[in-house]
């Protein structure tokens, strides 16, 4: 239903209070205690009230001339991107698989971030027939790597004629697409850290067999025995054995069907995900990445999700409106421990 001026309950003010309420419930996005007015309204009737707020219109002007007034202004592209932000962070969420294994880490600014080494000597001993505790510190120590963001974007324009036909379902899946591709950006980032991860502070690599981070074997039961193992045995920055238990199995594409009946076959309780940007033969396993985080994605601080939707400028000449999706994304292997790199 499109409410004008002619409809008795036209009420520019309340319109375009309720119309971001308005367009999430057109684009199933769940809203609580949404606006009253929020259910009769779309996106042609928020664009007339606010073509009518910029100038009441006139006797001889049409409602189309109003509504083409309205969606041209700020308020609207910012009204339409905070109505879209709810779907392309929920196809962000559903595509990034990744998150099952990467640490989410807030970063303050763009500039890069150490993430230090830290290492430990704090194994509790037993008290002293008086009481007494022993100190333990905790310290720096080398292996730090550097965390940076970097920002990917793109402006989407949304035609007149979507607009004025209330096109929810195609607009919907315009974003849809957006918020997955913000997911297949980070999981590319994700591979290119597993694959080429930066040189820690210390000058070594991350990977060396010398650490027992590394199975230089196609994967099977043999090697996925291997790797766990090395996860337990690995030495934590100040010499202990870490005890790290694996939690998932990272795979190249043309492993997949392979590692998901390897792990039922075996019984372990091992998570399989796939990163297509492996090359074929890849695998990793690592352990819990909350509590041991070694593949880490970076968004900036104080922001929901790393994929945001902002009111945009037109281009000149174009008819309708713009909105720009942008994500801040980053990604990095932080630590040589509870990591292994497997395959030929």
């Amino acid at each position: 239903m499109l409410i004008t001026s002619s409809t008795p309950k036209f009420n520019p003010g309340e319109i375009v209070a309720a119309a971001s309420d308005a367009i999430k419930l057109n684009l199933g996005v769940n809203v609580q205690h949404p606006h009253p007015l929020a259910s009769e309204l779309g996106m042609a009737s928020v664009a007339y009230a606010l073509g009518y707020q910029q100038r009441v219109p006139q006797e001889w002007e049409i409602d189309r001339a109003v509504m083409a007034r309205g969606m041209a202004t700020a308020d609207f592209s910012r009204i339409l991107a905070d109505g879209i932000s709810g779907v392309a962070f929920h196809s962000y969420s559903e595509a990034s698989e990744h998150k099952r294994f990467a640490k989410s880490i807030e970063l303050r600014d763009f500039r890069p971030t150490g993430w230090p080494g830290v290492g430990t000597d704090l194994e509790l001993e037993l008290a002293g027939e008086g009481g007494e505790i022993t100190y333990g510190y905790a310290r720096l120590v080398a292996g730090s790597v550097l965390l940076k963001l970097s920002t990917y974007a793109r402006a989407i324009c949304v035609s007149r004629q979507a607009i004025m036909n209330d096109q929810f379902g195609a607009i919907k899946q315009v974003f849809s697409d957006i918020g997955a591709s913000a997911a297949r950006v980070e999981a590319r980032l994700v591979a290119e850290a597993l694959e080429n991860p930066a040189v820690l502070d210390d000058g070594n690599p991350v990977f060396d067999a010398g650490y027992k981070n590394v199975v230089a074997s196609a994967l099977n039961d043999a090697s996925l025995a291997v790797g766990m193992s090395y996860l337990r045995m690995q030495l934590t920055p100040s010499g202990h054995p870490a005890g790290l238990r694996a939690e998932h199995l990272i795979v190249a594409a043309d492993l997949e069907f392979q590692a998901l009946r390897l792990v039922q076959d075996t019984g372990v309780n091992i998570r399989v995900t796939v990163l297509t940007g492996l090359p074929e033969g890849r695998w990793y396993l690592t352990s819990n990445p909350e509590a041991h985080p070694t593949i880490v994605t970076t968004r900036l601080q104080g922001t929901n999700s790393a994929v945001r939707v902002e009111g945009a400028k037109r281009p000149f000449g174009f008819d309708g409106t713009a909105v720009r999706v942008i994500a801040d994304l980053g990604a990095a292997v932080v630590r040589r421990d509870g990591i292994i790199r497997g395959g030929l």
